[in-house]
């Protein structure tokens, strides 16, 4: 038995010791925060320990600083922090890790930087999604390390890629889908786009500033913890401890090692199939009902053209409709087919009257708000669309 089924086991023996469902509840917010914290603290450690400080520097793959350096990195990739991108709690988990981030900055991409003791943001910068910025690139058959250096009121566009050795001053803009070569810099109050990004007069920044106080990020991110382990985490052993209870005994006794009554290979084959569909079936009907609902009940409390500020009520219920109108999943198992039409119809988006060729779309295309998306009749897309709306 691993360390994950030790530690599996270990909680859900602690959970079912409750006495009452409110003793189920607060043993189940323990142990789901006592697990997050030491998850996100783990690669903390395991990066000052073992590496201390990221430097500028070359080395070879497959040596022992390079183990390191890929250790770190995995433990980075895998850690319950990235739930929290887009709040100020993330910006304070990268300072953990030695980056320098300014006051008020945003970062809104789930890539985690590595060498983040090269990463340096001013005040104010907005670091949009899918934009990556590591502080190291592979070159050859070695790793190199170099400073990523971003100003106070910067903008950095949608699935942009800043390489090492890069600069980008304070009020710069770096455009959507566009990147920094490594030793190009963006001189102050100057926009850039395109690859390798140039000069350009194309303002990226239409939407106008809200001032937002400490208090506001401060209780955004309680609200946000309260939200995660007070509501969201015990939902799921609560369920298991009150309407599986047999599952709960039949798992304790195998923890224990008591033998349970045998079954012919066949047999269990029977169930494992049957209980595989009905879970599978049952998961995707559950899934598409969410997908349906609760993206529409959110965006009954917005106003197109309306601008509203970070870390408030509708910025929770705008990561809400994001989160849930983009199934990952079900795009995967619709797209590349003629049903896709259908389900981004049913997400939101307004295809009009769909033209019907096969595969209009693919299997990769994410929105921020379905109910902005719209698509013309007789057009194809190609993997990869990005609706910024």
């Amino acid at each position: 038995m691993g360390a994950p089924e030790i530690i599996q086991g270990r909680m859900l023996r602690f959970i079912t010791a409750g006495q009452n469902l409110f003793d189920y509840y607060l043993r189940t917010v323990a142990a789901t925060a006592a697990l997050t914290l030491v998850l996100a603290v783990i690669p903390v450690v395991a990066k000052w320990a073992l590496v201390g400080r990221w430097k500028a520097e070359r080395f070879p793959v497959w040596g022992v600083k390079y183990f390191r350096f890929w250790l770190v990195k995995q433990l980075l990739q895998i850690n319950p922090m990235q739930a929290f991108v887009g709040t100020p709690l993330y910006s304070t988990y990268l300072r953990l890790l030695g980056a320098k981030i300014g006051r008020n900055t945003a970062i809104l991409s789930r890539a985690v930087p590595v060498a983040t003791d090269l990463i340096a943001i001013g005040d104010g910068t907005l670091i949009s999604k899918d934009s990556l910025l590591s502080g190291y690139r592979a070159r050859g058959n070695m790793i190199e390390l170099g400073p990523v250096s971003i100003g106070s009121n910067a903008f950095i566009g949608e699935a942009t890629v800043l390489d090492i050795d890069t600069v980008m001053g304070d009020g710069t803009q770096l455009g959507n889908t566009s990147s920094l070569w490594s030793g190009q810099s963006v001189p102050d109050g100057k926009r850039y786009h395109g690859s390798p990004a140039i000069e350009t007069e194309t303002d990226y920044v239409r939407v106008e500033p809200k001032v937002i106080g400490q208090g506001r990020r401060v209780g955004y991110s309680i609200f946000q913890l309260v939200g995660i382990f007070g509501l969201l985490a015990p939902i799921p052993p609560i369920l298991l401890v009150e309407l599986l209870p047999g599952a709960l005994d039949t798992g304790e006794a195998h923890l224990a090692g008591v033998d349970v009554i045998p079954f012919d290979w066949w047999q269990i084959a029977g169930i494992a199939a049957m209980a595989a569909s009905v879970l599978y079936l049952g998961g995707m009907l559950v899934s598409l009902a969410v997908i349906y609902v609760v993206p529409r009940l959110a965006w009954l409390f917005f106003r197109p053209g309306q601008t509203y500020a970070l870390y408030g009520f509708h910025y929770f219920l705008l990561r809400i409709i994001e989160t849930f109108s983009n199934s990952r999943s079900l795009k995967a198992f619709f797209g590349d087919s003629s049903y896709i039409t259908g389900f981004l119809q049913f997400v939101g988006w307004d295809l009009g009257r769909v033209k019907q060729m096969g595969s209009n779309f693919g299997s990769m295309m994410k929105h921020d708000v379905p109910f902005l998306s719209k698509v013309g009749r007789g057009t194809m897309v190609s993997d990869g669309l990005s609706m910024i709306n």
